[in-house]
């Protein structure tokens, strides 16, 4: 496993500091930065630094500005579902792992400190905040280990964790599946700077089967027959569509940025299309 890792850190070393963000000390960019100025509202500045006070007294949009030479705390939460142990050419859950690894680097080169923390409903693992490349890989290790089947997530208790154990202005990443019926990020967003990357696999989006099959809920584990046919393969695709429209319509109503990473797909790039903000 560490050697897998290790490669991992390699493809996200040459990614993202030889290619893409060159002098820059940190690819975060979150609200834990030391306040530096205030300054006239831009293209691309988040909303949550305006600076309302001085913009209702000047008349022009105007925004609190940050300095990027503070060191960040950078949460990594791994949202421990049944559901990621589906894939086909991957399993979720390594997928998952890669992002993890990936992440976890960027934010050592940034000198930046990490925390962990893999959920579930049953048994949260917390690991405390490190700098220590061999600590990370030893948590990561540790969800390389876990099966999820019969795991599930309640976003009413994951935000009463994070806001337990998390301390403000952290920049927090959210990794799951993203699948459950009620997902309420709005305490979070105005507590943390949030990032939510959706792992999902293309064949749990469509379905391309065809018969009688005798599923399994990787979460309640409850058993059911069911018959797929060309009706049921439209009314899944339509529920999964309006799950993931409301699922977007939240995040962009909290101002949290988002990506879907699919199992066949490449982690690094997809999470430099995230990161890269500038």
């Amino acid at each position: 496993m560490f050697q897998k890792l290790d490669h991992i850190l390699i493809q996200t070393n040459k990614k993202f500091y030889s290619k893409l963000f060159g002098d820059h000390r940190s690819v975060f960019s979150g609200s834990g930065f030391e306040f530096k100025e205030i300054r006239e509202y831009g293209s691309g500045d988040d909303i949550r630094h305006i600076n309302w006070k001085v913009t209702a007294k000047n008349k022009i949009a105007t925004v609190n500005s940050f300095d990027d030479t503070k060191q960040l705390n950078i949460a990594l939460i791994y949202l421990n579902s049944g559901g990621m142990s589906f894939g086909t050419s991957k399993k979720k859950i390594d997928v998952a792992n890669e992002i993890l690894a990936s992440l976890g680097y960027i934010a050592l080169k940034s000198s930046d400190m990490v925390t962990t923390v893999i959920y579930d409903d049953n048994d949260p693992i917390y690991y405390k905040a490190t700098k220590n490349k061999n600590q990370l890989k030893i948590n990561f290790q540790t969800i390389s280990n876990i099966d999820p089947v019969g795991l599930s997530v309640t976003f009413s208790s994951l935000n009463n964790y994070i806001a337990n154990k998390i301390k403000k202005n952290s920049l927090i990443f959210l990794i799951g599946d993203f699948l459950e019926d009620e997902i309420d990020l709005g305490f979070l967003s105005y507590r943390y700077e949030l990032y939510t990357i959706v792992v999902r696999d293309k064949d749990e989006e469509c379905l391309s089967m065809n018969g009688r099959y005798n599923f399994i809920d990787s979460k309640s584990l409850d058993e059911s027959i069911v018959e797929v046919d060309e009706t049921t393969i439209k009314k899944y695709k339509t529920l999964v569509e309006t799950h993931d429209k409301n699922l977007i319509e939240h995040f962009k109503k909290n101002r949290i940025r988002y990506k879907k990473i699919y199992t066949n797909s490449n982690v690094v790039d997809d999470l430099a299309s995230l990161l890269v903000t500038r």
